[in-house]
């Protein structure tokens, strides 16, 4: 493991796969932002336990947290007859560890097409900010092509609050989760039972959903839980011209494969592409990012921790970290 630590955050990250995020606390707090769980079971793919396809062996080896998808985001799919796998190679390879100190490090993982992705994470002196910036090159000699997302989960709890700036949602039809899959704007959308949903209310009973926002005016999200639950909350910003949709997936204590009614959490995804049918149906739309030999994709994603005000809305998040919250409309450094 990884620890980055400091006054105010502390990051605990698992290099040898996918260089996922366990866990981001405030400095001295076990209290985590992201929803990770210790189950013993399901038997892990990475463990030998293969299962027979890459989306069941990815599932089984998932426990919440918070990893990248790269090269590929969604369903598998297929380069040049080399299967990309679901949620993309990177999310489960181990990384080598460039550079660390107690407050940053640099990561970088290879694909299996000729892409080279690079992570530097370094931790603000004065806030309990994490800041991500990104590097994809092109190692080959024919234009790539790939896409690119963010898998953070946080824990879910009824009366959670969502902040978004203005967008268009869409329903993914595997799992509506109580909508009736004609989308709208956010945050109201019809309900399968002919009433109007508010998304940026969460409930927590059982439910699987996922919504795609996109066209949004701004790249960031807060996410505020109750403050009885004593758990931090996330404001997020991010480079939107890689990153243009926010997918948000709720799995709230269903059974199937592999959370058997155990889960109770949201995905606050930022991601290159929707809906979800990988590297092929991007390309299909014209939705993937692709670099000619040499080129190189840079992008940047800033994360805040949240602990208090919990009862205040977000009304903007910078790159440097800095809210704007609703009740003073000033810039705000909590």
């Amino acid at each position: 493991m990884i620890h980055l630590g400091n006054d105010h955050i502390e990051i605990e990250l698992e290099p040898e796969h996918g260089a996922q995020i366990l866990s981001i606390t405030a400095a001295g707090s076990t209290a985590n932002a992201l929803a990770h769980y210790n189950w013993r079971s399901p038997t892990r793919a990475r463990d030998g336990h293969r299962y027979g396809d890459s989306g069941t062996d990815w599932l089984s080896d998932y426990r919440g947290g918070w990893q990248e998808l790269f090269p590929n985001s969604g369903a598998e799919s297929s380069v040049n007859g080399i299967a990309t796998p679901f949620h993309g190679e990177a999310s489960v390879s181990e990384w080598d560890v460039l550079e660390r100190t107690s407050t940053s490090c640099s990561l970088q993982v290879g694909a299996r097409t000729p892409l080279t992705l690079t992570r530097s994470m370094r931790l603000d002196d004065a806030s309990p900010c994490l800041f991500l910036e990104e590097t994809v090159v092109n190692d080959g000699t024919e234009p790539a092509d790939f896409v690119w997302g963010h898998h953070p989960v946080v824990p879910t709890f009824d009366g959670s609050r969502i902040d978004l700036p203005a967008c268009t949602v869409d329903v993914e039809p595997t799992a509506p989760g109580g909508l009736d899959g004609r989308g709208g704007s956010w945050p109201h959308v019809p309900g399968s039972s002919g009433t109007t949903v508010d998304l940026s209310v969460v409930n927590a009973e059982p439910e699987h959903r996922l919504t795609y926002q996109h066209a949004l005016a701004e790249g960031w999200v807060a996410y505020r839980p109750p403050a009885a639950k004593n758990t931090p909350g996330i404001a997020m910003a991010w480079d939107l011209e890689t990153w243009p949709a926010l997918w948000l997936w709720t799995l709230t204590r269903t059974n199937e494969f592999p959370w058997f009614g155990r889960a109770s959490m949201m995905g606050v995804e930022p991601n290159r592409a929707w809906p979800f049918d990988g590297l092929d149906g991007a390309r299909t739309r014209g939705q993937q990012l692709r670099l000619d030999p040499g080129a190189v994709q840079t992008s940047w994603l800033t994360l805040r921790l949240l602990t208090d005000q919990f009862d205040v809305p977000v009304s903007f998040v910078g790159r440097d970290g800095t809210l704007t919250r609703t009740i003073t409309d000033t810039p705000s450094g909590t």
